[in-house]
């Protein structure tokens, strides 16, 4: 559950700081640079909306989400599906969430590329402590592959550095969330749930 808090909050950012640096571009691949800083920047900007179609179509068919630094365990290997069916049961519990990446550097190879960003994430929802606010800070390392004319993201992983504010913040976010939300036809193992709830917890 920490994963799928701590995913969804650091991966989800509206304002993005745009410091691309392209490790061995070659002619012709600086466009394929800017549609893949695009489609990580989809996955935050899409989430903090809780545009959850826009967010799925940025994955590939498997992902493995990586949140081992925040909750320790094992990577996952999910689907979209799974794992919007998890980000559902706590982001729409904030109030507001804001994600913001930069210092992107993308490495191109074929039809596959890797990318090291840097993000910070913003939760925000009122409640009785007046400790509103639960930020979290790290760096992000992302594969994608080419499918077509786009890149869906394989891998995603979340290295945490600091988290500040109210950290319980996350658990108020769920109660309010499983309040809302129907049941979901997608069910998760305790294991890849916990994976997927630090995704959005981050740290």
């Amino acid at each position: 559950m920490k994963t799928i808090l701590t995913s969804a909050l650091v991966m989800a950012m509206a304002t993005t700081v745009k410091s691309n640096n392209v490790i061995n571009q070659k002619p012709g691949k600086e466009m394929e640079t800017e549609k893949i800083t695009n489609t990580i920047r989809t996955i935050f900007a899409a989430s903090d909306a809780r545009n959850w179609k826009t967010v799925e179509n940025s994955f590939a068919k498997t992902v493995t989400l990586d949140y081992t630094s925040m909750a320790g365990g094992q990577p996952a290997q999910l689907s979209p599906e799974a794992i919007i069916t998890a980000w559902k049961q706590i982001l729409p519990g904030f109030e507001s969430t804001h994600h913001q990446t930069g210092q992107y550097k993308v490495t191109v190879t074929g039809n596959s590329a890797q990318a090291q960003l840097r993000g910070l994430a913003l939760h925000y929802l009122p409640n009785t402590t007046g400790n509103n606010v639960w930020v979290v800070t790290g760096s992000y390392h992302v594969n994608l592959v080419k499918e077509g004319r786009n890149w869906k993201v394989n891998y995603f992983r979340f290295n945490l550095e600091k988290q500040d504010g109210n950290l319980n913040l996350a658990n108020l976010a769920k109660e309010n969330a499983e309040k809302g939300i129907s049941q979901s036809k997608h069910k998760l193992s305790a294991t890849n749930k916990k994976v997927t709830g630090e995704f959005f917890c981050s740290t």
